[in-house]
């Protein structure tokens, strides 16, 4: 996979799979459980610690419900964009990570110290050139995803809103969407309160519902 084929659709859809795989293990796949958000950790990010385990759960599901707990892709990917970007900031610079960011977020979530496991996890997430469809993990989709709707957004010099113009430049490059009616429809679609900006929140929730169909 070259490494322009990471689109918002393909980022999107690896994520509603990632999601959906491990949702429907019990016969379920709109909700996921404990056991099954334990599932996904072990698969992708390789933690296995219970507490570690109930720490994301519990940062995840929002209704508190001790049993079934419901946990949508969108929480899940909001959890991890905050984990993201609360580390990446610290050096001021929000939009990329750099290795002692990545070392704070390893030892703060999984209580990795070692200096040759985080350059593993460094350079094994710092890819150039091409990528495999095994490279992309969860967090190079959420990162894409934040990535490109950052780029188009601050075209106006607003990074944390995006215009109907800059959406429709994002919808031409991502999907070659170019007819009005459809860009209006979409960014309608977004703007849940009506005061002409879609915020990051607005966009990836529109995202998620869209992907449910896929």
């Amino acid at each position: 996979m070259e490494k322009k084929e990471l689109s918002i659709f393909n980022a999107m859809k690896f994520l509603k799979d990632c999601f959906d795989e491990h949702a429907a293990k019990d016969g379920e796949k709109a909700t996921m459980t404990k056991k099954e958000l334990a599932d996904l950790l072990h698969q992708q990010f390789e933690i296995t610690e219970n507490h570690f385990i109930a720490q994301y759960f519990d940062g995840m599901d929002k209704d508190g419900i001790m049993e079934k707990k419901e946990l949508s892709i969108f929480n899940a990917m909001k959890f991890l964009k905050d984990c993201f970007d609360e580390h990446a900031a610290k050096d001021g610079e929000k939009a990329t990570m750099t290795k002692e960011e990545l070392a704070d977020l390893l030892r703060q979530q999984f209580e990795i110290t070692e200096n040759h496991f985080i350059a593993q996890y460094f350079d094994g997430m710092d890819k150039d050139g091409i990528m495999e469809k095994k490279e992309l993990s969860i967090f190079n989709a959420m990162k894409f995803l934040k990535d490109c709707f950052d780029e188009h957004a601050a075209k106006d010099g607003e990074k944390a809103t995006m215009t109907k113009k800059e959406l429709a430049d994002l919808l031409r490059q991502q999907f070659e969407i170019t007819e009005n009616h459809f860009i209006a429809q979409y960014f309608d679609g977004m703007d849940k309160d009506g005061d002409e900006k879609i915020t990051f929140t607005e966009y990836m929730s529109y995202l998620t519902k869209l992907f449910e169909g896929f």
